[in-house]
Formats: structure tokens, C-alpha cells, sequence
């Protein structure tokens, strides 16, 4: 096995991607939206998932605020260190932070991705937090980085958005064509990716009461 996926759901009607990682739970995933707003409900609903599961790493995407205004809106978690990329205007955004004991070194950050070393009681592992293109244009060229990536870090765990739905079960509405899944199927199977088994109910992200999909 070279890499692997994980995928865990919970009902939102949001873009924003949360990865929590604990020592009892290993990854988890949730979804949120809203940083950016006044007194968002976002933020005591994050706080509150960083405390009830431990959690080690977090990890939010499309923050759509810069990372100052992130980790000033969560500043009562009072995290060890972060790595992140401002968004620009009200696209993108990525942040990650963690907390003592775990030792965590950024090795590469990009405005789709950031690769992490995380060391744990002289364990070495492997994150890389993605969000992907949300053009379908653009998304190959983002398979390709991360494929580079997984040449030279071969036994990753990949979590996050890919921005990218597989089947028609992954979906309830919206159009029967899938753009970009074909290819995005077989980029999978040739890095050798795995999907981590999820518990929860199926759909995380919703376009009005048209479609919802997976995140």
C-alpha cells in the first residue's frame, strides 16, 4: 500500500474541509464553513471538536480568511505551532496547527497543498493536507504534484478535499455526467491509493437542495 485516502462524513451544507487527528481516532473529518463571518458558529464548533477528541492536528481548508485571522478566531486552543497560506480574497486558505507532544514539520506548502512530517514517540509518519482544484481543468495538474510527492514519501496519508466526486452513489441530485472522474479513478488506482474505511452518514457538502455529495 502506498497511500490511502481516508473519508468520513457528517451533514453540512459547506466547502470548508476539518481533519482532526487523534491518538484514539486517527483521522477525523468534518465540515464547516464561515470563518471570515462575524460571530461565526463555526468557531466554538471547531474548539469543541479539537477538545472531545484529543486531537493532535487540525487541519482547515478554504478558509477563505488569512492565517492571523484563523488562529486569532482560535486563539483559546492555544496550539504549540501552524503552517498555513492566506487565501486570496474569499478563495482558498489553508491551515494547519497542532499540539504538544507531537513534533509536526512542514516539508512542502502550496496554495492546493501542505506535506507534513509528523513525529510521535520516535514515530515518523507522513500527512498531506490537499484542497483540490475546484476547476475541472485544473485538477490534473494538481494529481501530477501530488504524484510527485508520493514518489518521494511513498506511505502517506492523505486528507482533505479532492474537489473531485467518483460515482454517482457519492452524490444524491444534480447531473448524471461526472466530469473528471474517469481520469481521477485511474489516478488512483495507478499511485496505489486506498480509501480509509468512514462511519457517518454519506453527504457533507450541498449546493442548495439540488445536490449533495461527499467531501
Amino acid at each position: 500500500m502506498k497511500s490511502v485516502c481516508p473519508k468520513k462524513r457528517s451533514p453540512s451544507g459547506s466547502t470548508e474541509n476539518l481533519m482532526l487527528c487523534s491518538k484514539e481516532n486517527g483521522a477525523e473529518a468534518a465540515a464547516a464553513r464561515g470563518l471570515g463571518q462575524a460571530n461565526s458558529s463555526k468557531v466554538p464548533y471547531i474548539a469543541s471538536l479539537v477538545r472531545s477528541y484529543v486531537v493532535d492536528i487540525v487541519f482547515l481548508a478554504e478558509t477563505m480568511v488569512s492565517v492571523h485571522s484563523v488562529l486569532h478566531k482560535l486563539s483559546s486552543l492555544s496550539c504549540s505551532d501552524f503552517v498555513g497560506v492566506d487565501s486570496m480574497g474569499l478563495r482558498g486558505g489553508l491551515c494547519v496547527f497542532w499540539f504538544a507532544p507531537v513534533v509536526v514539520e512542514p516539508l512542502l506548502v502550496s496554495p492546493h497543498v501542505i506535506l507534513c512530517q509528523v513525529v510521535e514517540n520516535l514515530v515518523i509518519k507522513h500527512v498531506l493536507c490537499l484542497y483540490g482544484a475546484p476547476q475541472v481543468s485544473d485538477r490534473m495538474t494538481m494529481w501530477s504534484e501530488i504524484s510527485d510527492i508520493l514518489a518521494s514519501y511513498p506511505n502517506v496519508v492523505i486528507v482533505g478535499d479532492f474537489n473531485q466526486v467518483e460515482y454517482l452513489s457519492d452524490k444524491a441530485g444534480g447531473n448524471l455526467d461526472i466530469p473528471g472522474r474517469h481520469d481521477f479513478i485511474q489516478w488512483k488506482l495507478d499511485n496505489g491509493l486506498l480509501d480509509i474505511p468512514f462511519s457517518g452518514l454519506s453527504f457533507t457538502w450541498t449546493m442548495g437542495e439540488q445536490l449533495w455529495t461527499p467531501l
